[in-house]
């Protein structure tokens, strides 16, 4: 186990198996190309994740830069922990079949958005999507991003517009709130 992972430029490599207490990637290029655990927070500023394995969040997820990169990898947030997007530039763009997996809880606690940079890429909320404190709206855009629910979505404030491919199992709950469809591959 390392201590901390800190990488705010260049590019990490990681091609056996790694747990690490933090993670903070800055800026810069990480391949996990072998399974990264990390066991405390991920604070993720700007740069890319990348590789052909995938990275456990198992303390949460922090969203607190500008626009970061998920790029043929997978990510998943554990169950029983929070991925927030609050930072008022934070935004995710998927790359070349990049995966997140929402177990726990995420928050999309700015008006960002995820989006497609390169190719495709699949959203899985099995824990809970919440949609709160902001007043303007949140996007999940592009035809070629996929957002399957089979947790629960709550739309607690502003706007959340799934302009994207929905796929949903699981309960929409919109309280005080707008929720917008308008990809015509949404199945509710």
């Amino acid at each position: 186990t390392v201590p901390d992972l800190n990488v705010s430029g260049g590019v990490v490599a990681l091609n056996v198996p790694l747990n690490v207490s933090a993670f903070n990637l800055v800026n810069g290029i990480v391949g996990a190309n072998a399974p990264l655990n990390v066991g405390g927070l991920f604070t993720w500023t700007a740069g890319n994740l990348t590789g052909s394995s995938f990275t456990n969040a198992n303390g949460g997820i922090l969203f607190n830069g500008g626009q970061v990169f998920l790029d043929s990898t997978t990510l998943d947030n554990v169950a029983g922990q929070t991925a927030a997007m609050n930072a008022a530039g934070a935004s995710l763009a998927f790359r070349n079949g990049a995966i997140f997996n929402n177990h726990g809880t995420f928050l999309a606690q700015n008006d960002q958005s995820f989006s497609i940079n390169v190719s495709t890429g699949t959203f899985n909320n099995i824990g809970t999507f919440t949609r709160d404190t902001g007043a303007g709206t949140f996007t999940i855009s592009d035809i070629f991003l996929v957002f399957n629910n089979t947790g629960t979505v709550n739309v607690n404030s502003g706007t959340l517009a799934l302009d994207c491919a929905t796929n949903s199992s699981g309960p929409i709950n919109v309280s005080g709130a707008t929720s917008s469809l308008s990809n015509d591959s949404a199945i509710l």
